[in-house]
């Protein structure tokens, strides 16, 4: 083997050549006989029609061995091991893998003396050990199913293990097992030998399906979220549920956990994900948000998804490469033909080549815009007519779009449900204990303190989750006597009154914000105004943008009203200001939980949509914003075009483009409008629509129409 083995990242991208693998030795075997190798049509490898005939690959396999001892007959595991251990570490995986069998082989030899089926299996065997290439999963499979032997051997010698196990049956299971998982692994290598990948075109066709990366658990945009691990020691059991529902093949194709706003779905759904991806089992995940467009949008669930299993499995990548190829713009279409032609067609075409199930992990699906389109991706995912390798879990609220479909299904065929806010109560609230400790162990509570706010919190992990911010802003701030007292007069939470619960902690925060003495009338109302244009916004604004909407003198005027405000509002690294949760928006939108608090969605957007085309039509130049040279030459041949855009082109200007008429559709019809609106289609559409193209954001500009066009039509009926 004159190269390392290459195991392929989540995040690398294969290439055509970057496996090695050894010929099959020729004095090794006394006979031989065809290895199946991959059919040209079936990987779809451009410039590779004659598979058989490429050079360096393995094309014979011994059938037969001399009977002799286990070392001479496991000829392959020595030699992939000598190369494993001369490799560098990055083979861990794979050395672990090969050196937990080589320790079995005597085990397994007495286990099965003078069995046939047993000798015929080994020579597979130990011929598809000598194309051994590394694929993370697979390997991790193989020590899996070590680690079962490894188990009920303990510390005893192989005859112990021999007499344990119920039958030799049981024994030459295993070695099936392993054998199917080896073949496997060699169908990846041969995939990539024979040049599968076109690197710059089948990257172009994945890009095009613009997924939405932000929705990635742990993607950039989760730490601004303050998405995280369970606390320490917290939540274990439920963990382990859904941890033990994902392993075991004979599970349903779905898991819905479910529970109350603030039970620590999130959470809990985020530990699993960095669990199962630390075992190399995590195909994809997509984690909804409101505060996040690309988030909320049902479309870019399924072309995310499809996605990340291509970063995930070379066999998926190569037959989704073929699908886009003749369905250019599947990922534009209706739902049904995005998870027909995305998921459904290429998870057909690569079950052979797979070790396991693929296990995706979604969200707050409740998060998602548009009732019809959520029934209608649960109906696709939960009720294929084919069994394919992959399963889902699926959380959120138990909203009625999503309730009504999964409660019908999800206990059947082997489905499971994980129901937050119905688990032992005891239990819940020393997870919480557990939580807040851990969250505040720098700051000194007294046992009295500690008593009167886990009581208030209850089963609640988003009333823990506020109270601890509240109590770190006072301690910032040299008032943690009266966080304290602020929490102290909140009301006794019950198990079953969430919503009222959590609804009394955001009035008394509120409250407290709003009654400080010290505070003029004139810097209440800009707080106000900050706090009701920071949950309208369609995308979190950063503080510069705040401040030039809400016309204060700058970002740090935007940010000291804020600090009033931290225990419900977000200030990203970023400078931009987010929710810390869904509920709270929830709250605000409802005159009769936020009562005093209420915020006039209608009333704040109609305000957004003045300021947004103000904005445009201030801008000066009123054309060439970014003083191009030349209009002859197209935006990629300008060298210094992004540097241009972005002294040009500010933040809030972007938004005011990209958002106006989102804003006027959700906001009141008024007749004043009417002129302004008259004025951007006469005397700014052209620099509109400059703005939009050098902003890489043209796409929008038929939506952005067709919503202004909706609001002239009904205000003008």
């Amino acid at each position: 083997m004159k190269k390392g083995l290459h195991i392929r990242s989540r995040s690398a991208t294969p290439t055509a050549s970057s496996l090695d693998l050894p010929r099959t030795s020729s004095d090794a075997h006394s006979d031989s006989t065809q290895l199946p190798i991959p059919k040209a049509d079936t990987i779809d490898t451009p410039g590779n029609s004659d598979i058989d005939s490429a050079p360096g690959v393995p094309t014979t396999l011994s059938t037969t061995h001399p009977s002799g001892t286990a070392s001479i007959a496991w000829s392959g595991v020595k030699t992939l091991l000598a190369v494993l251990e001369s490799s560098s570490d990055a083979f861990g995986p794979l050395k672990s893998a090969v050196g937990g069998f080589n320790k079995c082989i005597n085990i397994y030899e007495r286990a099965a003396k003078g069995r046939n089926d047993y000798n015929e299996l080994r020579d597979k065997l130990d011929g598809l050990l000598q194309d051994l290439a590394g694929v993370k999963l697979l390997c991790t499979s193989i020590e899996s199913e070590l680690k079962n032997v490894e188990d009920k051997r303990g510390r005893s010698t192989g005859r112990r293990l021999a007499e344990a196990m119920d039958t030799q049956d049981e024994i030459l299971e295993c070695y099936r097992r392993i054998h199917g998982y080896l073949e496997r692994v060699t169908l990846n290598a041969n995939m990539n030998m024979l040049g599968a990948i076109n690197d710059l075109s089948m990257e172009s066709r994945l890009a095009k399906m613009s997924p939405a990366m932000s929705a990635v658990y742990d993607s950039a945009a989760s730490t601004d979220l303050r998405r995280g691990n369970c606390a320490p020691g917290t939540r274990v059991q439920q963990i382990d549920f859904l941890l033990e529902w994902a392993r075991d093949p004979k599970a349903g194709n779905t898991c819905w956990m479910n529970g109350m706003a603030g039970t620590g779905k999130t959470t809990i759904a985020y530990t699993v994900c960095a669990k199962l991806e630390n075992t190399f089992e995590l195909g994809a995940s997509f984690f909804c948000s409101r505060v996040i467009p690309e988030c909320r949008r049902v479309e870019n669930i399924i072309p995310s998804i499809a996605y990340q299993l291509a970063r995930f499995s070379l066999p998926f990548y190569c037959v989704l490469d073929k699908s886009l190829k003749s369905n250019r713009d599947a990922h534009t279409r209706t739902l049904k033909i995005q998870y027909q032609k995305l998921i459904v067609e290429p998870l057909m075409e690569v079950q052979e080549s797979v070790p396991s199930d693929f296990i995706v992990v979604i969200d707050a699906l409740d998060e998602c815009e548009n009732d019809n389109s959520l029934g209608e991706i649960l109906d696709l995912l939960m009720l294929s007519a084919v069994a394919l390798p992959i399963r889902f879990m699926i959380s959120s609220r138990p909203e009625s779009a999503i309730y009504r479909r999964m409660m019908g299904r999800v206990d059947e065929q082997g489905n499971r449900r994980l129901v937050l806010h119905n688990l032992n109560t005891e239990a819940v609230k020393s997870d919480i204990e557990a939580y807040m400790r851990h969250e505040l162990d720098h700051i000194f509570l007294t046992d009295t303190q500690w008593s009167g706010i886990l009581e208030r919190c209850g089963v609640l992990f988003i009333y823990a989750s506020t109270a601890c911010r509240l109590i770190q802003q006072g301690d910032e701030m040299n008032t943690l006597d009266e966080a304290i007292k602020v929490i102290a007069g909140s009301e006794l939470t019950s198990a079953h009154e969430d919503k009222n619960t959590i609804d009394e902690l955001y009035s008394m925060i509120l409250t407290a914000a709003f009654h400080q003495a010290k505070m003029s009338q004139a810097n209440k109302h800009r707080m106000r105004e900050l706090l009701e244009t920071a949950i309208c916004a369609i995308e979190p604004m950063n503080l510069e943008s705040l401040a030039v909407v809400l016309r204060l003198k700058d970002a740090k005027q935007a940010n000291a009203l804020l600090h009033p405000l931290r225990s419900v509002l977000n200030v990203t690294n970023t400078g931009h200001v987010t929710t810390l949760h869904a509920s709270f928006p929830d709250f605000m939108f409802s005159s009769s939980r936020s009562v005093d608090f209420y915020c006039v969605a209608a009333r704040r957007h109609t305000a957004l949509v003045e300021c947004c085309l103000q904005i445009i039509d201030n801008i000066k130049p009123k054309f060439n914003i970014c003083g191009l040279s030349s209009s002859f030459l197209s935006d990629n041949m300008v060298e210094d075009m992004d540097k241009r855009v972005d002294q040009g082109i500010s933040h809030m200007l972007i938004y005011a483009c990209r958002y106006w008429s989102t804003h006027l559709f959700l906001g009141e019809v008024q007749q004043q409008l009417v002129g302004v609106i008259q004025r951007f289609f006469t005397q700014r559409l052209l620099l509109w629509m400059e703005i939009l193209n050098l902003t890489k954001r043209m796409r929008f500009g038929t939506g952005i129409i067709r919503d202004a066009g909706k609001w002239c039509q009904v205000s003008l009926a």
